[in-house]
């Protein structure tokens, strides 16, 4: 790179690993994401489009389809295959991805609290405890989210010199408390699932993974789905701790961990569903054989 100020040199050799890392994470990320849409289109057609509408089926919707919509976005503004694009263009694509991932990770929470009800057996305690950490964390992530968003607007620019993609020149101070409040709510779901799996009456010899085993895959999704949010959480709040806003850090995981976590939440919401299916099904063979023998 010759010809080019030693100063500005060290300065990309500084952004360069945040630049590649989220440009790889993004594509890997995309691909996890539709190829799970194929491999689950079946479910999604028996159990949401031939289903009567009902909030989980759009709730499912708006995930699915709007997380895949807006990630094309997303790889294509830091895959550095376009040029001479505006800055306007960065701007208003990150007012719009940042809306679109706030509700989307809204959405996953509420998902999480409707397995931890069902697992619990529909216990009001526990749906009041989670409603209520949920609309706290909700209260403090949209706040510092808006916050952020406005000090991204700001700061954003697209790099048409060398990167050739959407650039922030520095890291929101309220970027911090988006992600610790979700790693907050996270570990009250976990804690609240162990504490599910171990209260229950069991005998001596028979071990813990017999009793989870009994909730079937809901429970493995509602844990898949928490441990997934935390250790994601975490390592975004990691992050944007160590980066100080000049090495483009605490954004390099985002669209990895919202694709991700969007996987999970579509397979717990498939299997919510399921559940529904099966009850009314259930219902419908009691009424008959009733009828039956009256």
């Amino acid at each position: 790179m010759s010809g080019i100020p030693s100063d500005l040199f060290n300065s990309l050799l500084k952004l360069q690993p945040a630049a590649y890392g989220q440009r790889y994470l993004s594509a890997v990320g995309f691909v996890i994401l539709y190829w799970d849409h194929l491999l689950t289109f079946t479910d999604e057609v028996e159990l949401i489009w031939t289903r009567p509408f009902n909030r989980i089926k759009f709730l499912f919707i708006v995930l699915r389809y709007g997380v895949g919509t807006s990630h094309l976005v997303v790889c294509y503004a830091v895959s550095g295959l376009s040029r001479n694009t505006p800055d306007s263009f960065c701007m208003g694509f990150l007012a719009v991805v940042a809306a679109m991932a706030l509700l989307s990770w809204m959405i996953v929470n509420y998902l999480m609290i409707l397995g931890m009800y069902a697992l619990w057996d529909r216990r009001q305690w526990v749906l009041k405890t989670l409603l209520i950490a949920y609309a706290i964390s909700a209260c403090i992530s949209c706040g510092m989210a808006c916050a952020s968003v406005v000090e991204f607007v700001h700061n954003t620019r697209f790099d048409n010199q060398f990167f050739h993609m959407c650039a922030v020149d520095v890291r929101p101070k309220y970027w911090v408390g988006i992600w610790a409040s979700q790693v907050l709510f996270n570990v009250l779901v976990l804690t609240l699932l162990f504490i599910n799996a171990s209260s229950r009456p069991r005998t001596e010899d028979v071990k813990l993974m017999n009793d989870l085993r009994r909730d079937g895959g809901l429970f493995y999704l509602t844990l898949t789905t928490s441990q997934a949010m935390f250790l994601l959480c975490f390592l975004n709040l990691i992050l944007s701790v160590v980066d100080h806003g000049t090495e483009g850090l605490f954004l390099v995981a985002v669209p990895f961990s919202w694709a991700a976590i969007t996987v999970t939440a579509c397979r717990l919401t498939l299997r919510l569903q399921r559940m529904l299916v099966d009850e009314e099904r259930q219902v419908y063979y009691e009424t008959v054989e009733l009828r039956m023998f009256q």
